[in-house]
C-alpha cells in the first residue's frame, strides 16, 4: 500500500506541474516563425539522386561515342551536386551526399576499365583533384551537429522547463508535434495519458543525459578508423532498444536517434571507395608514363599519391596485384582475411563492406551458408560485373 501511495502521490505530483502547461498551450502562437525542425522536408534529396543516374546514363552514352569531356563534365557535375547536397545542413544530406559522391566514384572505375585510354592526364588529374577535394568546406565527411539540433529542438518542445534544466512531459506539446500540427487539440482520452507518460518517461535531464551519451559514440566511431574498433558502435544502443521499460522510458530516443554506427561506417566506407578510385588514377597515370603498372603502390608516392591509402578493416595498406596483367585494388573486407583479391561469391550482398566483431565473424564462418557473402574480399578496382536482368514475368525457373 505504501508503494502505491507513493505512485498516486508522484502521479498528483507530476500532474500540477504538467497541468499548469495545459491551459497556455492552447494559447501558444502557431509555428509562423519558429517551425519545428522535425517538420522540415527535404524533397531535393530524391530529385539530386534521379539526377544523378540521368547524369551517369548520359556518361555511359558519351563513354561509348568517345566524347571524353562530356564524360568529365557529368562526372564534375555529379561531384558539385554532391556538395550542394551537403548546404542542405541536415545528415540525411550528407549522406545523400556521399551516395552521389560514390556513384561519381564508380563512374571513374568504369571509365578507367572499360576505356582506359579515353581521358587525358589532364582530365584525369582534374577529376582526381575534384574528387579529392570534396567537400570543399573542409568539415567531415559526416557531421552529427544537425540531429542534435534536431533532439534538442523536439525536447525544448515536448518537455516543460523548470528552470534549472529539468521538467517533465508536455503531452498537448507531444501530440501536437507529433501530427505537426500547432493547434492540435488532444482528446479527454489523449489529455488523460498526460499523468501517465510523466511518471513513465524519463525526466527531462535524464532524457538529454541519455541522448548525448549516445550521440557520443556515434562521433567516436565516425572519428575512430574501423580497425581501431572493439565493438560495433552500435551494439549499446541496439542492446537498449531491445529492453521494453527503455523504450517507454526514453521514447524520444527510441523514435528519433539515427543508428549512429553504421552511420559512422557509411562515412569509412565511402573513404575506401574513394581511396580506390584515386589509386587507380594514379595507377593509370603511372602506366601511360612509364609503360607499365608499378609493382607496388609505393611506387606511386609522393609524385601521384600523397600515401598508400589504407586498409579500414585492418589498417594495412590497401592491396593491390597484377592479375592478368591489369590492376587489382581490394580491402581484406570484413573477414580480415586477404584471399589475393577473390570477391565472395556473391559480392553485390554488399555484406563483405560492412563491420561485424570478430567474434561474430568467426560464427558465421563456421557455418557454410553465413560463410558465403563474406567469405573473400572486397574488390574495390575493376568495378564489378552488373548483375544479370531478372527473367521476363512469367517465365519459366
Amino acid at each position: 500500500l505504501s508503494l502505491i501511495r507513493c505512485l498516486v502521490l508522484l502521479v498528483i505530483g507530476r500532474c500540477k506541474l504538467t497541468k499548469s502547461e495545459f491551459a497556455p498551450a492552447w494559447e501558444r502562437p502557431e509555428w509562423k516563425d519558429n517551425p519545428p525542425i522535425i517538420g522540415v522536408l527535404l524533397p531535393s534529396l530524391g530529385e539530386f539522386r534521379r539526377f544523378t543516374q540521368l547524369l551517369m546514363f548520359d556518361s555511359l552514352l558519351a563513354r561509348e561515342s568517345g566524347d571524353a569531356a562530356r564524360v568529365v563534365r557529368n562526372i564534375g557535375t555529379t561531384i558539385a551536386m554532391a556538395e550542394q547536397t551537403r548546404d542542405l545542413p541536415f545528415l540525411i544530406s550528407d549522406l545523400t551526399a556521399l551516395a552521389i559522391a560514390a556513384v561519381a566514384c564508380r563512374e571513374i572505375d568504369a571509365t578507367l576499365h572499360t576505356a582506359p585510354n579515353l581521358l587525358s592526364e589532364e582530365q584525369l588529374v582534374a577529376l582526381a583533384h575534384m574528387l579529392s577535394g570534396f567537400p570543399r568546406d573542409g568539415e567531415p565527411l559526416v557531421r552529427f551537429e544537425s540531429e542534435s539540433l534536431l533532439f534538442h529542438d523536439t525536447l525544448q518542445r515536448v518537455y516543460t522547463d523548470d528552470g534549472r534544466g529539468n521538467g517533465y512531459v508536455n503531452i498537448v506539446q507531444a501530440f501536437r508535434l507529433q501530427f505537426l500540427e500547432p493547434t492540435y487539440r488532444p482528446t479527454r482520452a489523449q489529455q488523460a495519458l498526460g499523468p501517465v507518460a510523466a511518471v513513465l518517461m524519463a525526466d527531462r535531464a535524464s532524457m538529454k543525459r541519455e541522448y548525448e551519451a549516445i550521440i557520443a559514440s556515434g562521433i567516436a566511431a565516425a572519428r575512430t578508423p574501423p580497425w581501431q574498433w572493439a565493438e560495433d558502435p552500435d551494439s549499446a544502443f541496439q542492446e537498449r532498444k531491445k529492453d521494453v521499460w527503455w523504450r517507454q522510458r526514453f521514447a524520444l530516443i527510441n523514435e528519433l536517434m539515427a543508428a549512429t554506427g553504421s552511420v559512422a561506417m557509411s562515412q569509412h566506407r565511402f573513404a575506401q571507395i574513394r581511396g580506390a578510385t584515386l589509386t587507380a588514377i594514379a595507377l593509370s597515370l603511372e602506366r601511360r608514363r612509364t609503360g607499365s603498372y608499378p609493382a607496388s603502390l609505393d611506387a606511386l608516392v609522393p609524385d601521384l599519391l600523397p600515401s598508400v591509402h589504407p586498409d579500414i578493416f585492418d589498417g594495412n595498406s590497401m592491396r593491390y596485384a597484377l592479375v592478368g596483367g591489369q590492376p587489382v585494388l581490394y580491402s581484406v573486407g570484413v573477414d580480415r582475411k586477404d584471399d589475393g583479391g577473390r570477391p565472395p561469391k556473391n559480392p553485390h550482398s554488399g555484406l563483405v563492406s560492412t563491420w561485424k566483431p570478430r567474434e561474430q565473424i568467426d560464427a558465421l564462418m563456421a557455418v557454410n551458408s553465413s560463410r558465403e557473402p563474406i567469405d573473400g574480399d572486397w574488390v574495390l578496382y575493376p568495378p564489378l560485373p552488373p548483375l544479370p536482368p531478372p527473367p521476363p514475368e512469367g517465365a519459366d525457373e
